[in-house]
Formats: C-alpha cells, structure tokens, sequence
C-alpha cells in the first residue's frame, strides 16, 4: 500500500480525553496526533495495546541531561515541559498560542467579514 492508503486501527494502550485531544495535517509531510492521556503521569509501553511493538521503559536513559541530547531533541524536550507547564497554569500551549496566532492573521485576511475589527477569540469556535 502507499503511504497514504495506511490506516491506524487498534485499541489505545489505556484511556485518553478525546475531547482534548487533536490531529493536524502537514502538508506533503505527516498527520500529527496529539492525544490527552486521562491518567497523567503514567507512561506508556505502546500506543496500540497488543500491537506488538512495545518499549522498553528500563532502556530509557533518564540520567542524561538535556544538554547531552542533540538540539532537534532539545528543543522537543523543552516543548512538552513548557507545555506541561503552561497545562498546570491553564494557560494556553506552544500549539494553541500558534493557532491562536494563524487566526489572528485570517481574522484581517482579505475578504474576512472580520477585518478591520479588533481579533475577539469569544467569536471563534475550535472544535477539538
């Protein structure tokens, strides 16, 4: 099959907030799937329960330091603990404070029937 006749099917590995989770496409480069675990905290072995391709938490190396890691993991590992932080604080994520951002460029956009009014993000329902 191509890569874009795959599909995902199983079950989650335990249970997630739907209603706060979310998929985005990349054009021409993947679909992101961000999924809220209900039970924070807890580490998974896999996605998919019995889906045969399960890691290994004793093989994560917890005693580097951040610095140790090359910058591309760097930079991944500050996004989610400044996101986890921002979480606690219930202030808005990386990737909200983005599409918050997206929207205020379409809000004064040509053609908007918004234009030329102060951006009022009451007035815009996101789906999640």
């Amino acid at each position: 099959k191509q890569w874009y006749q795959r599909r995902v099917r199983g079950t989650f590995h335990d249970s997630i907030k739907a209603e706060e989770s979310m998929w985005s496409l990349h054009k021409g480069e993947c679909i992101q799937v961000s999924l809220e675990k209900v039970r924070e905290g807890y580490w998974w072995t896999s996605l998919f329960k019995d889906d045969g391709h399960e890691i290994s938490l004793a093989s994560i190396d917890t005693t580097r330091q951040i610095g140790e890691f090359p910058a591309e993991e760097q930079a991944c590992v500050q996004k989610l603990m400044f996101d986890q932080r921002q979480k606690q604080l219930g202030l808005p994520t990386s990737e909200e404070m983005q599409q918050e951002e997206i929207l205020k460029r379409a809000w004064n956009a040509e053609g908007s029937p918004f234009a030329g009014t102060d951006f009022d993000m009451s007035k815009v329902n996101i789906n999640r």
